[in-house]
C-alpha cells in the first residue's frame, strides 16, 4: 500500500514538474516562432512598410513599426486575421499571408506548430516524461506561456495610424486559436510522444 502511493506520489511530482516545464516553454515556443518569422521575413516587410509609413508620415500620422507588423504576421500564421477599423464603410478583415504575392507565404503557416512541437519535445523531455500521461499534461501546460504572450503581443501590437483609424489583431481570434488551440494540441502531441517514446 505504501509503495503504492509512494509510486504514485513520484509519478504526481513528475506531472508537476513537466507541466511548470511545459508552461515554460510556451513562452520560448512563441518567442522562437516569432524570431524565425523576423528572419525570414523582415526585410520584406520592412520594404512594404517604407511605402506605408512614407505616406502615413506625410499626412502627420504615426509609423508603423517593424515589431508591430511582424506580429501580425505571426500572429496571422495561426489563422488570426488582421483588422482596421475606422475607414470609411467600416471595419475590414485581412489574411496577411493569404493575399501576399509571395509563393513562400503560405510556408509562415507551418511556423508556429512547428516551434511548438520543437520546443515542447525538447522540454518535456528534459524535465523527464516516463510516461504518455505525463508528456501529455506537460506538453498541453504549453497553453499556459503561450496565451499569455499571445494576449499581451495582441494587445501591444493594436496601433493608431491617428484619427480613428486603427489596426490590431482580432483579439477572440487570437487567444482561441493562437493562445489556446495551437499549443494545446500541438503542445499535447509533442509531449505525448516524448512519453510514449520513454515508457
Amino acid at each position: 500500500m505504501s509503495q503504492r502511493a509512494s509510486s504514485r506520489s513520484a509519478s504526481d511530482r513528475r506531472v508537476g514538474s513537466v507541466a511548470a516545464g511545459g508552461a515554460a516553454a510556451g513562452v520560448v515556443a512563441w518567442l522562437l516562432g516569432y524570431a524565425v518569422t523576423f528572419l525570414a521575413a523582415g526585410d520584406q516587410v520592412e520594404q512594404s512598410l517604407a511605402d506605408l509609413n512614407s505616406i502615413v508620415g506625410f499626412v502627420g500620422g504615426s509609423e508603423v513599426p517593424t515589431w508591430k507588423a511582424i506580429s501580425w504576421l505571426y500572429l496571422n500564421a495561426h489563422m488570426a486575421v488582421i483588422r482596421v477599423t475606422g475607414l470609411p464603410g467600416g471595419s475590414r478583415s485581412y489574411d496577411i499571408i493569404a493575399e501576399s504575392d509571395s509563393a513562400n507565404a503560405p510556408l509562415l503557416y507551418v511556423l508556429p506548430p512547428l516551434a511548438i512541437l520543437l520546443v515542447t519535445v525538447a522540454v518535456v523531455a528534459i524535465a523527464g516524461a516516463r510516461d504518455v500521461v505525463s508528456g501529455a499534461v506537460g506538453g498541453a501546460a504549453v497553453v499556459v506561456g503561450y496565451f499569455l504572450v499571445t494576449g499581451v503581443v495582441a494587445l501591444l501590437s493594436a496601433h493608431s495610424f491617428g484619427g480613428s483609424v486603427t489596426v490590431a489583431v482580432a483579439l477572440v481570434p487570437a487567444l482561441l486559436l493562437a493562445g489556446f488551440a495551437y499549443p494545446l494540441v500541438c503542445g499535447s502531441v509533442g509531449g505525448a510522444l516524448v512519453g510514449l517514446v520513454r515508457s
